[in-house]
């Protein structure tokens, strides 16, 4: 069970609120949650984005026994001025619709890939998108 973006949103805008940090030198946490994968998955974005940021308690995750939010990996913008900005980019693929592609076929080697792949998982042959107009009316 891991923190949704929303909810780590709302518990730093709380906490924030009672902070007065130099612009300069401050650093706001942005995304929290148990899963290490998609902590970095939002890192890429943002990195992707042109966002400082980095992970903290990246390796925090044999610390103790039982799980503890305290020690969960949490996604930072280095600077505050930015946090804005970074939430707006997160928010961008956190709310986007899931892909109703359909599967399709690789033109390459045949083989049946599922429609939210952009290119073969075999062969890595890039997906070919129907010209406009062609489809069935």
């Amino acid at each position: 069970m891991g923190f949704t973006l929303e909810f780590a949103m709302r518990r730093r805008r709380r906490h924030s609120e009672h902070l007065t940090p130099s612009p300069s030198t401050s650093m706001r946490e942005i995304f929290v949650n148990q899963d290490h994968a998609r902590v970095g998955f939002y890192k890429s974005i943002l990195d992707d984005a042109g966002i400082p940021n980095f992970v903290r308690n990246e390796n925090a995750n044999n610390i103790t026994e039982m799980p503890s939010p305290l020690f969960f990996p949490a996604l930072c913008v280095v600077h505050d001025e930015d946090y804005d900005r970074a939430l707006e980019v997160l928010r961008e693929i956190y709310y986007a619709p899931d892909s109703v592609s359909p599967d399709w076929q690789c033109p390459k080697c045949s083989e049946d890939v599922p429609g939210n792949f952009g290119s073969c998982w075999k062969c890595d042959t890039a997906r070919i998108e129907p010209a406009e107009g062609t489809g069935s009316a």
